[in-house]
């Protein structure tokens, strides 16, 4: 099940012949796609919402529109940020709550960003999570990759070996980092440390136990557990999960 360090997951309601829905819209300005690339992007874009069904036991995504605006030109991918007065702390792509839609400028990483912005989209449109949880996954499913039919998810390196790092340090203390002001996450100078630290607590619920992903969900979706009081409860305590967290990436 496991290739190269990536995470195989077979989904058995997903068929290779499936038609692709209009729901999935990609507006391209300033750039053509070839039919083989917009095919690719549909087909893991479709992928990853099948996954999602499957955490959130729906089907439901399977009617949410999603929109992604794809800019072959940095300058008007530029505009239109300033337009709207967005600020994310990356360059490459955002989405927005407001019109529901994904904004991404086409370089070489396009696919990674356009499956992460998608996944806020889905995310959004199936639960109300810490941002946190929304930038982790969001990471989680941007490793998304396809291998002839096969899509697996890969390892982010540079997030996990920087996170190794870090606990190595004594820098991570997941008590508070669950709980972090908002406010950190206007500052470009934290990205790494969110976005890598937000990443590596969902990559290592995923790979140490994939049905506690599942089980977190429920309880956040049906009890309205908060996220760190839901990962406590799968977990048996939060001390419990920090400390299996941090021997994991030892």
């Amino acid at each position: 099940m496991f290739k190269s360090g990536a995470i195989l997951i077979l989904i058995g309601i997903l068929s290779a012949n499936r038609a692709f829905a209009q729901r999935i819209e990609i507006a391209e300005v300033g750039l053509k796609l070839s039919a083989k690339e917009r095919q690719s992007l549909r087909k893991l874009i479709d992928y990853e919402i099948k996954v999602y069904n499957g955490m959130f036991n729906t089907w439901k995504n399977d009617s949410l529109q999603i929109t992604i605006n794809l800019y072959g030109k940095y300058k008007d991918f530029n505009n239109v940020r300033k337009t709207i007065g967005n600020y994310a702390p990356t360059d490459a792509g955002f989405y927005l709550a407001a019109t529901n839609q994904s904004y991404v400028y086409a370089d070489r990483n396009y696919i990674q960003v356009v499956l992460h912005e998608a996944s806020h989209c889905l995310l959004r449109n199936n639960l109300r999570v810490p941002q946190w949880m929304h930038e982790g996954i969001a990471t989680f499913f941007g490793s998304l990759t396809m291998d002839g039919n096969q899509i697996y998810f890969t390892r982010e390196s540079v997030f996990i070996d920087y996170v190794k790092t870090q606990i190595k340090d004594g820098k991570i203390d997941l008590n508070r980092f669950l709980t972090t002001d908002q406010a950190l996450w206007a500052d470009k100078k934290n990205f790494q440390y969110l976005y890598g630290v937000s990443y590596s607590i969902i990559y290592y619920i995923i790979k140490s136990n994939p049905d506690a992903m599942n089980k977190i969900i429920s309880l956040m979706q049906e009890k309205r557990y908060r996220a760190d009081f839901a990962i406590a409860s799968v977990f048996g305590g939060m001390d419990r999960f920090e400390q299996s967290y941090k021997f994991f990436y030892r």
